[in-house]
């Protein structure tokens, strides 16, 4: 967390992604880090009320705070844009100073299904998936992205995804 690295633990239902998520989160809690463990309609919940109940406001000051937020089971049901929009300006705000644990059931290209937004959901995915521009990796993953180091940030999370990069000509 020092390094304020992101994972996002993909995979099928009932395959540990909670169970490991939940370990990590109380692991660093442990270590006296401000670790928070909550599911995505809980977060979104808190987005939508905070201007509104003080317990709302409370909750997303304590977030804002956080060195480790967990978003459990991100994009298991679809979002309403507004919602999701809410959901990149929180994480936007906090990512360089906040790791984030993200479980899903989804794979990256049915974020944009689930979002009806390819745009939101690449931006959502670039800021989890922060690529080191020096060494074209993740910082979390031992493969090397085959794109150089000065591609566009977008350019780089579509090779890891395993994507042509986008052309915008």
């Amino acid at each position: 967390m020092d390094q304020i690295y992101n994972i996002i633990l993909m995979g099928p239902s009932g395959t540990g992604k909670t169970f490991i998520s939940a370990g990590l989160c109380a692991e660093a809690i442990k270590k006296g880090y401000k670790a928070y463990f909550r599911t995505m309609d809980s977060l979104l919940n808190t987005l939508k009320m905070r201007s509104m109940t003080a317990t709302a406001k409370a909750e997303y000051k304590r977030l804002s705070s956080a060195h480790l937020i967990v978003i459990d089971d991100i994009m298991l049901f679809p979002v309403e844009k507004k919602d999701a929009v809410g959901l990149f300006n929180f994480i936007n705000q906090l990512y360089e100073k906040t790791s984030f644990i993200i479980t899903t059931n989804k794979k990256p290209a049915e974020w944009a299904q689930m979002l009806d937004d390819e745009v939101l959901a690449t931006a959502l995915l670039e800021i989890a998936l922060v690529l080191v521009p020096s060494t074209g990796r993740h910082p979390l993953f031992a493969a090397p992205v085959t794109v150089p180091a000065t591609a566009a940030p977008s350019d780089r999370l579509a090779a890891f995804l395993g994507r042509a990069p986008v052309s915008y000509a």
